[in-house]
């Protein structure tokens, strides 16, 4: 009497253009909020919903207080499900429809929250053709699915070292053939060694005028070392991520412990005449 359809694979995604111009040149700034202790626990247990499906779950409920520290409309956008980073901290993301506002957010276990604001402007535009569509492909690789379905299970447990252990552990598998001298390197070469020999497996030629954003280290004292490196085309249409993960030594021997990648993602668009 019933049928259950499950999609295992989905290979790949192409996207109607919308309203958010194509080809243009966008500058970008940042702002960052750390909510006092007046206001700390609200906006933290805004951002904590854990079924994006309830009504009390929606944008307008989960980033009200975000957007009216800043006065903007939140009638229009996107949120993406709140996760648990390696750090056990809760992460939840929000963007507007023509993604030129973001809310980057995130709930610490002690209970603090730190919120970056991400606000774009176009300084030149080339609007295309309303019949113009726009393709994108999405490339990823991180561990494999059995350690990352491992990891997630004692994060739930609060078993943060473990966690970390087995992270490595499947971290450790990639990249392992040809040179190892980018391990000792800084994060920002270190992650660009690792998206060069990435995006050549991929097949994927990075635009010439890529443009390196930051390496933003989200760890915390107790935690191994968690770096992310971002890297965007001054059009948007190409935007990479690397994540790097190192044991944290005590004194002068941290640089000799070895970068592990725990995830390289890409996204690639271009535009598609109907």
């Amino acid at each position: 009497m019933f049928n259950l359809l499950a999609i295992q694979q989905v290979e790949q995604v192409s996207a109607e253009r919308t309203m958010v111009p194509f080809g243009g040149v966008y500058t970008c700034s940042e702002q960052t909020w750390e909510p006092g202790p007046d206001v700390r626990s609200t906006v933290a247990k805004s951002l904590d919903c854990a079924d994006l499906s309830e009504n009390d779950c929606g944008p307008e409920q989960r980033f009200r207080t975000v957007a009216a520290h800043w006065n903007d409309a939140l009638d229009r956008g996107f949120q993406t499900a709140g996760e648990i980073d390696l750090n056990g901290d809760q992460i939840a993301n929000w963007s507007s429809s023509d993604l030129l506002t973001s809310y980057f957010t995130r709930t610490k276990r002690d209970g603090s929250v730190s919120i970056k604001r991400e606000r774009c402007t176009a300084s030149w535009r080339a609007f295309a053709p309303s019949s113009t569509s726009l393709a994108c492909e999405d490339y990823h690789l991180d561990v494999d699915e059995a350690t990352d379905r491992a990891v997630q299970q004692l994060l739930t447990k609060d078993d943060f070292h473990a966690a970390w252990a087995k992270q490595a552990e499947g971290a450790r598998r990639l990249y392992a053939d040809g040179d190892q001298s980018w391990r000792t390197q800084k994060p920002k070469e270190a992650a660009w060694h690792v998206l060069l020999e990435q995006t050549r497996d991929w097949k994927v030629s990075p635009h010439p005028t890529l443009q390196f954003d930051e390496c933003s280290d989200n760890s915390i004292e107790e935690s191994p070392v968690f770096v992310s490196c971002n890297w965007y085309s001054p059009d948007g249409n190409e935007a990479f991520t690397v994540d790097l993960f190192k044991e944290r030594i005590p004194g002068a021997e941290q640089k000799k412990a070895p970068w592990l990648v725990t995830q390289v993602y890409g996204e690639v668009c271009h535009s598609v005449s109907e």
